[in-house]
């Protein structure tokens, strides 16, 4: 390594610099300890026929979302490698492969997951922590609507995830394999804007922990091109982007960790106020 030696030699020494009083003062903030992800999110997309799941299969998706009457039409199709989400009352259906049944009646004896889905953290939290820990379910699905705000749905995310593992300390015991589904709404623009919408939602969302994105279909522009942007975006930031590949990037920001945190903090009020009102109205 006599180069290296050399090399390091004939550099010029470090320049000293002096640090002076921040502009800002503010107290270190605490890396949160936010849960790992169980595996890389599901590029996932809605379906309403046959022929746009077979569509959705080609363009490359992991999960679809359907609803009951789209999944008791699709016969022999094989989807045992897929998972499946199920809107509507499911009770008469065969489930095969990996399902999750958001509405009731549902099968007996079915053993996958039960989806909940809302626009609001805390009746998320509410229905989960009854159907997990109360009805003794063993699994759940968080479906979240993202917001327009690149830092508060990264910031969502985070909280769910967070409240979430401080439930089951709570209960004293860990769900099942849950998983955490971010829905990627119509902001109302053109679809030019909206592309670019639904890109830096679904960024942050997966930055924030979710491992399952669903988008709505995109306005003003013909459906299967639309539904094929939808799953592009997805495509581009997982193949091509490498987000997921790092577990809570934004862990360690001071901005970040401080908007959660304070998240956790009024949402958790929040739950707490909502859960002890139930039990007094019983």
């Amino acid at each position: 390594m006599e180069w290296l030696q050399k090399v390091l030699n004939e550099l010029p020494a470090s320049p000293t610099f002096e640090v002076g009083n921040p502009l800002i003062d503010h107290t270190p903030t605490k890396a949160l300890n936010i849960p790992k992800l169980q595996a890389h999110w599901l590029v996932s997309q809605w379906v309403d026929n046959k022929d746009e799941v077979l569509s959705s299969l080609q363009g490359g998706v992991q999960a679809l979302s359907m609803m009951a009457e789209t999944y008791s039409t699709l016969g022999d199709l094989d989807l045992s490698q897929k998972t499946i989400r199920i809107v509507g009352p499911s009770e008469n259906l065969s489930p095969k492969g990996n399902l999750i049944l958001c509405d009731e009646p549902r099968p007996q004896n079915f053993k996958g997951k039960w989806g909940i889905q809302g626009d609001h953290m805390v009746d998320l939290l509410i229905k989960a922590e009854k159907v997990v820990f109360q009805q003794k379910y063993g699994s759940v699905h968080f479906l979240l609507s993202a917001k327009e705000n690149f830092y508060l749905n990264l910031a969502q995310m985070r909280t769910l995830r967070h409240l979430w593992a401080k439930i089951e300390e709570a209960n004293q015991t860990q769900a099942g394999s849950c998983s955490f589904g971010v829905l990627l709404p119509c902001t109302g623009q053109d679809s030019y804007t909206e592309i670019i919408a639904r890109t830096q939602m679904a960024t942050s969302a997966i930055c924030g922990g979710a491992d399952w994105l669903e988008g709505e279909p995109i306005p003003g522009l013909e459906k299967e091109f639309a539904r094929r942007l939808d799953r592009n975006i997805q495509h581009i930031l997982r193949w091509e982007g490498h987000l997921g590949e790092v577990d809570d990037p934004a862990s360690g920001s001071y901005f970040l960790e401080d908007l959660t945190i304070k998240m956790i903090e009024e949402t958790w009020s929040t739950y707490l106020e909502t859960y002890e009102k139930s039990l007094s109205s019983k």
